[in-house]
């Protein structure tokens, strides 16, 4: 496994900081340094009045993750609700890869490590059109991976989808049965699909969540491999990265900067 001590600057975490605002104004000052606002012109529209409830009820019901996502638009000069209406457009998948851990395959996205102000650190990877991760590891050793299959159906309780939870599982948990049962008692929108795995637990564990409906299955009905070995592969101890340009371990216990 090759690591280099100082890879490309897109392939460096965002490290964000402290409070749910500065973590979303720091990953905001970031990408901004990366154009990606600019290149991929996030969340440039108003959004729908669809989307514009949705974010009202992501302030409701899970309002860390509301702040965070807030603060970074208004640093990039964005609308919220554009950001939010991102989410359906880079939809990903997941596969076990040929070392038995969950591999997302894809080759591009970036890598968010968020070190916030209380609760357990983590280590994130985000599809690169969306402002929500789709995996990450915390410090305790707890593993979660989510798949947006549909913004529908809606739960009468929240429009806020259920992907936008994962990190907050990663912040408060190191449990992964506990973090599966909260999961499933939140009301969020949306099809979403969740895998977890804890230091102590050698299986994982799925939930299954459509709307106000919940349901938990077997994760070994996933594809067994990846048709090619680049991806990003979820570990206990961080995530493994594979590019056409080499493999890159990044340790959930590392502070970069």
């Amino acid at each position: 496994m090759r690591q280099p001590a100082t890879p490309p600057i897109d392939l460096r975490p965002i490290v964000c900081r402290g409070a749910p605002r500065d973590m979303g104004a720091d990953e905001g000052y970031a990408l901004a340094a990366r154009a990606v606002a600019k290149d991929r012109r996030w969340g440039s529209r108003r959004g729908s009045p669809a989307e514009r409830r949705t974010l009202r009820d992501l302030r409701r019901h899970i309002p860390q993750q509301s702040e965070r996502l807030i603060a970074l638009a208004e640093v990039l000069g964005l609308q919220p609700a554009g950001l939010v209406a991102q989410l359906d457009r880079d939809a990903v998948s997941i596969c076990w890869g040929p070392d038995g851990h969950p591999v997302v395959p894809r080759e591009g996205g970036r890598l968010r490590r968020s070190l916030p102000d209380a609760g357990f650190s983590s280590l994130e990877w985000q599809p690169r059109e969306t402002a929500v991760p789709a995996l990450g590891v915390n410090a305790s050793g707890l593993r979660v991976l989510a798949v947006l299959e549909s913004s529908s159906p809606r739960d009468r309780r929240s429009a806020a989808l259920a992907i936008y939870l994962l990190p907050e599982v990663l912040q408060r948990f190191a449990d992964a049965r506990v973090a599966r049962d909260w999961l499933a008692r939140r009301p969020a929108s949306g099809t979403v699909r969740f895998l977890l795995a804890d230091a102590g637990r050698g299986d994982w564990l799925h939930l299954s969540k459509a709307g106000e409906h919940c349901a938990i299955d077997t994760a070994e009905r996933l594809p067994t491999s990846p048709a090619s070995r680049l991806g990003v592969a979820l570990r206990p101890d961080g995530i493994l990265w594979r590019r056409t340009t080499g493999e890159f371990f990044y340790p959930v216990s590392h502070r970069d900067g």
